[in-house]
């Protein structure tokens, strides 16, 4: 008989806050994949009349995580994403952000062959 594949149960644990923990807003991001990690840099479009471009990417923080920590957060980002629109209608893209998508898929696959990330 086949064992079946049961995820771990996470234990409770009591919340503290780090005193290197910080809120800001963020409005852009960028990402890097690597072997087994996932790292988001997140950041917001400010302002400077006096800088050559209008805008600048100013990078606030970056989250580094598991693939499955990835996959779990996705998670969870759908669904509050489905409750909130079920409740106010669609949330809209960006154009550029729909346009991009193969774009995207394709520099992600260029580096998982890079990486020689192959299936287990």
């Amino acid at each position: 008989m086949a064992e079946s594949a049961t995820p771990p149960v996470v234990p409770q644990a009591v919340a503290a806050r780090s005193p290197l923990f910080r809120a800001f807003f963020s409005d852009f991001m960028r990402n890097r994949i690597g072997p087994g990690t996932f790292t988001v840099i997140f950041g917001a479009v400010v302002d400077d009349p006096g800088a050559p471009f209008a805008n600048i990417l100013q990078e606030e923080a970056q989250v580094t995580m598991s693939w499955a920590q990835l996959k779990t957060i996705t998670t969870f980002f759908s669904e509050i994403v489905e409750i909130i629109e079920s409740e106010t209608g669609q949330i809209a893209l960006p154009a550029q952000i729909t346009e991009e998508t193969q774009t995207r898929k394709e520099s992600v696959r260029r580096n998982f062959r890079f990486l020689r990330i192959n299936k287990p």
